[in-house]
């Protein structure tokens, strides 16, 4: 076996230090325990703050549409009451008993007390009779309301004869 000559200049690395590379100085000392610095820091907070910023905003638009589906809801179960009564009326009875264009219906014949109470913020019920003939009536009944700030209108539309 041929040994090698050492480089006199050359300190076998790991020799003095238990066969681990030493640590790079800093400033002139040796540091043992390495932190995060405080660019690294920012970078984490900045990315924590997008992504809660973007769970919120979904959260947010959850909770919207949960409220316009229960409001829809609502809206439509007042008018299926409506459209009960209307279809329970007689014939003859119908133009006096809903006039058309009258929002909340007469007062002997408040469409609030039909559909049980309003609950939708400013609801409004309007009966009205796009077409009318001798022996047939179409009716269109809207449900109007605000949600929001904005203004919500759902409405439905039958036939009726006279036979």
């Amino acid at each position: 076996m041929v040994k090698r000559k050492r480089n006199p200049g050359h300190v076998q690395r790991g020799a003095r230090h238990g066969g681990f590379p030493p640590t790079p100085k800093r400033h002139g000392r040796t540091s043992a325990v390495r932190g995060f610095t405080f660019v690294e820091l920012m970078l984490v907070l900045l990315i924590f703050v997008i992504v809660g910023s973007g769970v919120v905003g979904s959260y947010l638009s959850i909770h919207i549409l949960s409220q316009h589906g229960q409001e829809t809801m609502v809206a439509m179960e007042d008018l299926t009451d409506m459209m009960e009564r209307i279809h329970a009326t007689p014939f003859a009875s119908l133009l006096t008993g809903f006039p058309s264009g009258v929002a909340n219906g007469p007062g002997a014949n408040n469409y609030a007390t039909i559909v049980g109470g309003y609950t939708l913020p400013g609801e409004s019920l309007t009966v009205t009779y796009p077409s009318q003939s001798g022996t047939r009536l179409e009716i269109l009944v809207a449900l109007s309301w605000t949600s929001l700030g904005r203004a919500r209108t759902l409405a439905v539309s039958t036939v009726k004869t006279s036979s």
